[in-house]
């Protein structure tokens, strides 16, 4: 953070003294003029004070840009490491790995007669007939058991929260949205997002008690988070560990194949 601020003062300082130069650079043209017959020191120096105070100024945007730049790679190493630390990070490792209510699962597709999904500690197994296009059905089948997954956890959170923070909703959709978790409408709807189900069941449940504040509260106010805090009280935490998944899910190849399959 001081480094930063650092950064920023420099870059701001520097500025300034590339717009005194210019303003001395105009101004040394009508001193000179009005000096009839200057000292032989005078124009010399007259006409290269511009330029030192443009040399200053660019020294220090570069340094400050320098320094903006190397805190930038910092606070992204710091972020990865918390991420291998916490036990979401390893992306390039796990990038064929699939990312599901906040366990990484290798996906195993067998040839069956009929179709399932079996699910354990550390595997999803897909049995699915050998006749057709199994790659590009495999990703769709496993998109539809994960939507069904996630409508049965959604659904109990909604009944539960709906009744204690007094919030009533119409119907509630899943669908893939590109930027949003989820929205909720003035027709008392809420859209969530599909990729909710890689996120873990603690911050699925942040998301669903802060489209509910928006129930009584449609702005992100002082009132909207109280009534958040009021019923996630470490929802700050939820809310940073929420913008960490999102680049795992992002280099997911599994998830990546799903959504760009979706309907």
């Amino acid at each position: 953070m001081e480094s930063r601020r650092v950064a920023v003062f420099e870059i701001c300082v520097g500025i300034l003294l590339i717009v005194i130069g210019f303003i001395l650079w105009r101004w040394s043209k009508q001193i000179l003029w009005i000096l009839i017959y200057p000292p032989p020191l005078a124009k010399p120096l007259i006409e290269s004070l511009p330029f030192l105070f443009w040399g200053l100024g660019a020294l220090l945007v570069v340094d400050g840009v320098r320094r903006k730049i190397q805190d930038t790679r910092m606070q992204m190493h710091a972020k990865q490491s918390r991420l291998r630390n916490s036990g979401r990070g390893e992306v390039a490792m796990r990038k064929d790995k699939l990312l599901l209510f906040g366990k990484f699962y290798d996906v195993e597709v067998y040839k069956s007669e009929k179709y399932a999904i079996l699910l354990d500690d550390r595997k999803i197994r897909i049995r699915m007939p050998g006749s057709g296009k199994p790659r590009s059905r495999e990703y769709e089948y496993l998109r539809k058991w994960i939507r069904g997954k996630l409508l049965k956890m959604l659904t109990n959170f909604l009944r539960e929260y709906e009744r204690v923070m007094k919030a009533p909703i119409g119907k509630f959709y899943i669908k893939n949205q590109k930027t949003r978790w989820a929205s909720y409408s003035q027709k008392r709807n809420i859209h969530f997002n599909i990729k909710l189900a890689a996120l873990p069941k603690r911050i699925i449940e942040y998301i669903v008690i802060h489209e509910l504040a928006h129930a009584t509260q449609p702005n992100h106010n002082r009132k909207f988070w109280y009534i958040v805090e009021k019923f996630c009280p470490d929802y700050k935490k939820r809310k940073q560990e929420l913008k960490e998944y999102s680049l795992v899910i992002q280099k997911s190849k599994i998830w990546q194949k799903m959504l760009n399959m979706y309907t």
